[in-house]
């Protein structure tokens, strides 16, 4: 309760303080001005700059797009060739092999830790 009394103590004075100003004429008059925000970088500088840049160099974009456009294949292909329906990452493993790969990390990792 005693926030809210608070509260409404500061927007009552506010508000009395500005119908004051208003009142006397000393509230500053609104001047007409615009107001650069950040949303001009992409609404203004962004545009630009890209199509700055694809004037420029938009055959060189086009063989970039092409040369990752084919190790992203050759990665998704190599991806797929281990983790694929017959990869070996596939496979069902038996437990004790598993508890085995485990203890061995857990031996590099105590390894590591105290060297």
């Amino acid at each position: 309760m005693t926030h809210v009394v608070t509260q409404l103590q500061l927007l009552v004075w506010a508000a009395l303080a500005f119908a004051v100003l208003k009142r006397y004429s000393l509230y500053p008059s609104e001047l007409p001005s615009t107001n650069l925000s950040t949303d001009w970088l992409y609404r203004r500088l962004f545009p630009a700059a890209w199509a700055y840049a694809v004037r420029v160099g938009g055959g060189e974009w086009d063989r970039t797009k092409e040369t990752w456009r084919r190790r992203i294949m050759g990665f998704l292909q190599t991806l797929h060739r281990y983790h694929g329906p017959r990869g070996i990452l596939a496979r069902t493993w038996p437990a004790g092999s598993m508890t085995l790969w485990v203890a061995i990390l857990l031996l590099v990792v105590l390894l590591v830790f105290y060297l």
